[in-house]
């Protein structure tokens, strides 16, 4: 089965960029822990419930810099959960990704009993992060055997301990098996430096999708410079919203610049994008208008709307 690791050693030939081989964690139940798993380098040729053709994705920054952390990321995964149950398309497996999360947040994931009975975890602490606050994917438990690797790849150009967590999925069709790569990321922050090095960042990414049969990215990709809305399609990427939504006025796809309003203009900073075998069948966003009151008090559930993108193999 293909490795991300030798991929990156044989055929990305760039000294600045170093990998971390990572696990899956599952909720046991009997220990009352979560333990790491033996991932499979060869998924079976065939899967109990068939060979996924679709799948969800959730992109969400939780904000780790609002007070109420853990009460915060709680109502954020009830959310999910429960429009998740609500859906139209229950039976679709749905990954999670998830940026600025603080370590009280992994701990409100930890205990949450949809999360424990539903999804692994690529991170139970904040060990691999290089900064308070890091990334984490959830991977839905019908999916987890065809998982072949996860790693984080550190963007050494980073002022701010920015990386991409990648997870890579063998998936069975017919004769062969379908590599497919969904990568989570949040891109470099601010004017300035982070103008030249967000694209450079997502260049990276796109290369590592391109060796694939179908890759993913998506995150909070800081879209705040009049440049950046036109890097994903020079790199060969498909904007999930912008395929979706061609006549949506600009303002119905901003995902941040509501909670609170504030001085700098509101946007469409987080993104979904695919290339590939890979092509967007819907796409909204979550979290719109969404608080926990506490103490009399109101607090937004995150300064960023969630998005939730269905996804169709080709």
């Amino acid at each position: 089965m293909y490795s991300l690791a030798l991929h990156l050693l044989n055929e990305v030939p760039n000294e600045l960029f170093k990998f971390e081989v990572q696990r899956l964690y599952r909720y046991n139940e009997q220990d009352e822990d979560w333990l790491p798993l033996q991932l499979s380098h060869s998924p079976p040729p065939v899967h109990p419930s068939g060979t996924p053709t679709q799948f969800q994705v959730i992109t969400w920054n939780i904000d780790f810099s609002t007070p109420l952390v853990e009460e915060r990321t709680t109502a954020i995964l009830d959310y999910i959960q429960n429009r998740l149950l609500s859906s139209s398309a229950p039976n679709n497996p749905t990954v999670i990704l998830f940026q600025e999360v603080h370590p009280e947040a992994i701990e409100a994931m930890l205990s949450h009993s949809f999360i424990q009975n539903h999804y692994d975890m690529t991170d139970i602490s904040n060990r691999h992060f290089s900064t308070s606050y890091g990334t984490v994917t959830l991977v839905p438990k019908c999916l987890t055997p065809f998982v072949s690797s996860v790693s984080r790849i550190p963007f050494e150009n980073s002022g701010m301990g920015r990386d991409v967590l990648t997870v890579d999925f063998g998936l069975p069709f017919r004769s062969v098996t379908r590599r497919i790569r969904i990568s989570n990321v949040h891109l470099e922050s601010l004017r300035g430096h982070g103008d030249k090095a967000r694209p450079e960042q997502l260049k990276f990414v796109s290369e590592l999708l391109a060796t694939v049969d179908g890759g993913l990215v998506a995150g909070d990709m800081n879209a705040i410079a009049p440049t950046d809305d036109r890097v994903p399609q020079t790199l060969g990427l498909i904007d999930c919203w912008e395929v979706m939504h061609p006549q949506a006025a600009e303002e119905e796809g901003h995902t941040w610049g509501y909670q609170p309003r504030g001085r700098y203009p509101a946007g469409r900073l987080d993104k979904v994008l695919v290339s590939g075998s890979l092509a967007p069948l819907s796409i909204g966003r979550l979290g719109v208008g969404q608080y926990i009151r506490w103490h009399g008090d109101n607090y937004w559930l995150s300064d960023h709307f969630g998005i939730l993108a269905q996804i169709r193999t080709t």
